[in-house]
C-alpha cells in the first residue's frame, strides 16, 4: 500500500482521548508500511490509584497491582480475565454516589449505568431497567433529565469453590459479636433464649458441654469446656483462622466465611445480627469497635444483594464511659435472612426503589494518574464496592478509522459485533463523528 492512500485523518467532531488518538494514527502507520491487517488493543477501565477491583476468588486487590492473566469477577458472577494492562494522564472525575464510597476515573472510563422507570415520561417507563455503558465525558452531555435516570448499579455475587467451613457461620456470627475470644474457655455472653439454645447444640455436636457463669442480674456467659479429655475443636479451629485470643477492637470474618456459598453466607448474617444487630425501620444496624470487622461486614451484606454503609458513632453508657464504634446501617430485603430472635429480623420493605441502584454527582478533580484494563468477555466486572464497571472505550477509535474510510477513501466498511450493545454504540460514535 502506499503512503498516499492513508492521508492523516481529519479532526473528529468527537474529541477523542489522547491514547484513542494514538491507537488511530497507529493505524495507519502500520498500514503505510504493511500490506496486512492490525489488532487495536486498548485497556481502557481508567481507575485512580488504590480503588479497589473485586478478584474472582474474592479477594480484592488495588488497581495498581492487577496484573495481565488476573481474573476479575463480573457480574454474571463468571470470570474476567486481564487481557493488558495501561497507565497514563488524563482529566480525572469523582463519581460521589448519593449512597456509597466515592470513586475517582478518568474521562474516558465507561459507568455501567441501569435506567429507571422513574419520571412522567412514556420514555421512563420503557426504558426502565435497560442498562446504558458511557464514557464519564459523554455523560456529562447528556441532559439534566436523562442523568436523572441513569444509576450507578450494584449485584449480588457468587464466588467459586465450596469451603469446608471449620465453625457453623451462625455460630461463628454470634462469636463476632458476644463471644469472648481472649481467654479460654470459649464464652458466649447472652440473654437470649433461642441464641443459648443454639450455642448448647452446637457445643453437643463438638462433644463438649456448657458451664453457666454470671451473677443473677446480668447476662449469663456459657462456656464451652471438654469433656473427658476430649479436644475443643472449638478452640482449635478459632486458632487456625486466626481469631483466638481477638478482642472487640480486633476481630474479623475469615476470608472462606466471606466467599462461602449464599447459604452459609445468609447464615453468618443472621448470626450477627442476633448478636449485635439493632433493627429500625429501614433495615437494621450492626455496631462494633473493630474497623476490620465492619470492613467484613459491608462487603458480606453486599455480596448477597443488600446495601450496606459504614459511618463512626460515639457510643456511651449510663456510667460516662464511652468510645467510638463502626455502625454499619443495612437495608433491602432480609427475608432470606435465617435470624432466630424476631426482634432482629427486619420487616418487609415497604420502599419500592431497588436498593441496588443509587444516584451520583461528577465532580471533576483536574489532571492525574490512571490505571487501565483490558478484559476479555463482555468487558464488564465488579469493583470492590460491588459497583458494575464497562472497560469498553475501542467503539470510538474503531468509528473513526470508519469515518475516514467512508469520506476520504470512498470505501465501504462492514462492522460486526458479538452483542447488540456494541453495534448501538457503534451507530452513536459514527452518529457523533458525521
Amino acid at each position: 500500500m502506499t503512503p498516499s492512500l492513508f492521508p492523516p485523518p481529519e479532526a473528529p467532531a468527537m474529541t477523542l482521548r489522547p491514547y484513542q488518538a494514538e491507537a488511530i494514527e497507529a493505524v495507519y502507520d502500520h498500514l503505510r508500511r504493511r500490506d496486512d491487517n492490525p489488532c487495536v488493543v486498548l485497556p481502557t477501565a481508567c481507575h485512580a490509584k488504590g480503588h479497589p477491583i473485586l478478584m474472582y476468588d474474592g479477594t480484592v486487590k488495588p488497581v495498581e497491582d492487577v496484573t495481565v492473566g488476573d481474573l476479575l469477577m463480573g457480574p454474571d458472577s463468571r470470570p474476567r480475565r486481564v487481557m493488558a494492562l495501561r497507565q497514563g494522564w488524563d482529566d480525572m472525575y469523582r463519581v460521589v454516589p448519593a449512597r456509597g464510597e466515592a470513586f475517582t476515573v478518568n474521562a474516558g472510563h465507561v459507568l455501567s449505568l441501569v435506567c429507571t422507570n422513574e419520571g412522567k415520561r412514556d420514555a421512563c417507563a420503557r426504558h426502565g431497567g435497560e442498562i446504558d455503558n458511557i464514557t464519564v465525558a459523554d455523560y456529562l452531555k447528556k441532559p439534566k433529565y436523562w442523568r436523572h435516570l441513569r444509576k450507578l448499579r450494584r449485584v449480588a455475587v457468587e464466588f467459586p469453590g465450596r469451603p469446608n467451613l471449620p465453625i457453623p457461620p451462625y455460630i461463628l456470627g454470634l462469636l463476632l459479636g458476644d463471644g469472648c475470644l481472649t481467654d479460654l474457655p470459649i464464652a458466649l455472653t447472652t440473654a437470649d433464649e433461642q441464641t443459648a439454645e443454639a450455642w448448647i447444640e452446637y457445643a453437643g455436636s463438638i462433644n463438649c458441654g456448657v458451664t453457666v457463669h454470671g451473677p443473677p442480674d446480668r447476662c449469663p456467659s456459657y462456656r464451652i469446656v471438654k469433656e473427658n479429655g476430649r479436644h475443643n475443636v472449638l478452640t482449635e479451629a478459632l486458632a487456625a483462622q486466626g481469631l483466638l485470643g481477638t478482642g472487640s477492637g480486633t476481630k474479623f470474618v475469615p476470608h472462606m466465611y466471606l466467599v462461602a456459598s449464599r447459604q452459609d453466607r445468609l447464615a453468618l448474617l443472621a448470626g450477627l445480627m442476633d448478636s449485635d444487630g439493632c433493627r429500625n425501620k429501614s433495615g437494621c444496624d450492626y455496631m462494633t469497635k473493630s474497623q476490620e470487622l465492619a470492613a467484613d461486614v459491608v462487603f458480606l451484606v453486599r455480596s448477597l444483594g443488600l446495601a450496606a454503609q459504614c459511618t463512626q458513632k460515639y457510643c456511651s453508657c449510663q456510667t460516662g464511659a464511652g468510645g467510638w464504634f463502626y455502625r454499619v446501617s443495612i437495608w433491602g430485603d432480609f427475608d432470606d435472612v435465617p435470624c432466630r430472635l424476631p426482634r432482629r429480623q427486619p420487616g418487609p420493605r415497604k420502599q419500592k426503589k431497588c436498593v441496588l441502584r443509587t444516584g451520583f454527582k461528577v465532580e471533576p478533580v483536574g489532571q492525574g494518574q490512571y490505571y487501565g484494563l483490558l478484559l476479555d468477555g463482555d468487558h464488564l466486572y465488579v469493583d470492590g464496592h460491588f459497583v458494575v464497571h464497562h472497560n469498553s472505550g475501542k467503539t470510538p477509535v474503531m468509528a473513526s478509522i470508519c469515518r475516514d474510510a467512508v469520506t476520504q477513501w470512498n470505501g465501504r466498511v462492514l462492522v460486526l459485533a458479538h452483542v447488540k450493545e456494541l453495534l448501538e454504540q457503534a451507530v452513536d460514535k459514527l452518529n457523533a463523528m458525521a
